[in-house]
């Protein structure tokens, strides 16, 4: 599940701010730091356009660019969770199952943060519920394929590899986290063990967990 914290929208006095809400989420995803309020000033420096549209304005001038996306459909919002992307999706509030919602009376448009996808789809609802889920179906009722995207750029980035590692790794998406060691990059397995990146691209068998890497004379870098 990628590292997303939470921002509730909830608390505060300015209205309807679960765009904003959720672009400060996205933002601390990718280590940027700024608030409700700060997201929606930059907002209005660009102007009014479409709401995705001022969303991405606002984040690309706290440094996170994104890309409005009209029709992304699950398995492509999918692939760019797994990617490290975690999504700002407009969904119909009214169609969110009961048990899913933090208001039962509120059957308008709302944004929530997608950060994984699995057997359930896992997002933070800036209503005030972090790694809400629901099933696929449940999902694709209430979700209007209507998202905010960030770029390659930025999860190069955060990921501190060069463009050739990045595409590298995108080629073994069902390995969840990548690190950095003193002797070159490795791509983690959901069950908690390493395999190595070599420099064809190709990855070697599994190797261990990290006490074994670091037993073995690893030098243990940075999660990333």
């Amino acid at each position: 599940m990628l590292n997303v914290p939470y921002q509730s929208q909830v608390g505060n006095n300015i209205l309807n701010d679960c765009g904003e809400a959720s672009g400060v989420m996205v933002g601390g995803a990718f280590g940027k730091n700024f608030t409700i309020s700060d997201m929606q000033n930059a907002m209005k420096r660009y102007g009014v356009t479409d709401i995705l549209s001022n969303l991405r304005d606002g984040l690309n001038h706290f440094g996170v660019p994104t890309s409005v996306n009209n029709f992304l459909m699950l398995p492509f919002l999918t692939e760019a969770v797994l990617k490290g992307k975690p999504c700002i999706c407009l969904i119909n509030y009214g169609h969110v199952p009961p048990y899913a919602k933090i208001d039962q009376t509120y059957k308008g448009g709302h944004f929530v943060v997608v950060i994984w996808v699995d057997d359930k789809v896992h997002y933070h609802d800036p209503l005030g519920r972090s790694d809400q889920t629901v099933t696929h179906e449940e999902w694709n009722y209430c979700y209007l394929n209507q998202a905010l995207v960030p770029d390659e750029s930025i999860i190069t980035e955060v990921l501190d590899m060069d463009a050739a590692e990045y595409r590298a790794v995108q080629t073994h998406l069902e390995y969840l986290k990548v690190f950095k060691f003193a002797k070159g990059l490795w791509l983690k397995n959901d069950n908690g063990t390493f395999r190595q990146m070599k420099a064809d691209n190709t990855i070697s068998k599994s190797y261990g967990t990290p006490e074994e890497l670091k037993a073995d004379g690893w030098a243990f870098g940075d999660e990333r």
